[in-house]
């Protein structure tokens, strides 16, 4: 396992507080590739990059000698090489804010999508994005399997994206589209690929411990889409739901029923502290005095809800369905 630090703002965020108020976290990835212009794709044995809590896999093919899919770690600067032999370069030329590492995602070989999971519940906040060298050039150019977005014309209404999909507990909490080119526009000078590290807000997620992300294209042909399915990643900011930093252990706490109409109620072997029911969002709907083990769900409107409660053995979370 390649070990990852990460660097922490102060800033304090009211998501999902308990006893005290969780920190803003961001993933700069400073510091893990020793040099500039290389990388880590696998080809080491690492299998995957742990940024406790989160788990970025990586999927190195040692038949064929190459990297095959998930996340790689890149210190590279190339934003002029335009070909498959350039997969780490960003075109923004380095990380973002000016930094030299950063994160390349490549959609895996075979069924599964880009992904990554956290050992507990998180809430992302936003991210850095733009196009890897390879794409950008691809998206702009054309080659000999991919078209220029635009057409001959110029009015093709091309478009390359990313979908992110937030899960908890196998459940879906909500997705959001980033683009990495656009060109639906009716003013052609409208259009845009994504050339230098651009901030989009993922807190439409909500709590989520694992994220898939997914790449869609107009240009598609006979094996699915031709675009190159690259895209480099940095500054990925998230809060944790934190108080004494441990987790309770989850038998000692129940809820019930679930998925709920009406009341719901919880068991706990261990005392409790503090308990709140939250939307996925992180808004708070409710708090309870620890004394009473019920919850009148009748008016809330169906979908996902977490329940959060402090115990005298930790912080345990539950995904409620309501009906």
């Amino acid at each position: 396992m390649h070990k990852l630090y990460m660097a922490t703002f102060l800033t304090m965020a009211l998501l999902f507080s308990i006893s005290g108020k969780a920190q803003i976290e961001t993933l700069t990835f400073e510091g893990e590739v020793s040099e500039l212009d290389t990388f880590i794709n696998g080809e080491d044995g690492t299998e995957s990059f742990e940024l406790s809590p989160l788990s970025f896999p990586v999927v190195y093919d040692f038949d064929f000698g190459i990297w095959s899919g998930q996340w790689a770690l890149s210190s590279d600067r190339d934003s002029i090489t335009p070909n498959f032999t350039n997969l780490y370069g960003s075109r923004a030329g380095g990380g973002a804010q000016g930094s030299d590492v950063f994160m390349v995602g490549q959609s895996p070989f075979g069924p599964d999508n880009l992904q990554f999971t956290s050992a507990t519940p998180i809430s992302l906040q936003s991210v850095d994005i733009t196009n890897s060298t390879y794409a950008f050039f691809t998206i702009r150019d054309g080659n000999q399997f991919s078209k220029a977005f635009g057409g001959p014309s110029g009015d093709d209404p091309d478009y390359f994206f990313i979908r992110w999909k937030g899960y908890i507990e196998g459940q879906l909490t909500d997705s959001v589209d980033i683009y990495l080119a656009d060109y639906r526009f009716t003013d052609n000078s409208e259009d845009y690929i994504l050339d230098d590290w651009t901030s989009f807000n993922l807190e439409a997620l909500g709590s989520v411990d694992r994220v898939e992300i997914e790449f869609f294209s107009s240009d598609t042909g006979q094996f699915g889409i031709n675009t190159p399915l690259f895209f480099n990643l940095d500054n990925l900011s998230f809060t944790g739901t934190t108080s004494d930093g441990s987790l309770a252990n989850t038998k000692s706490f129940s809820v019930y029923p679930n998925p709920v109409r009406n009341t719901l109620r919880w068991n706990s072997d261990k005392k409790i502290q503090s308990i709140a029911l939250y939307q996925m969002n992180g808004k708070l709907i409710s708090q309870r005095k620890p004394s009473r083990s019920e919850w009148d769900m009748h008016s809330l409107p169906a979908g996902l809800y977490v329940v959060i409660a402090q115990t005298s053995e930790g912080v345990v979370r539950r995904v409620i369905v309501k009906q």
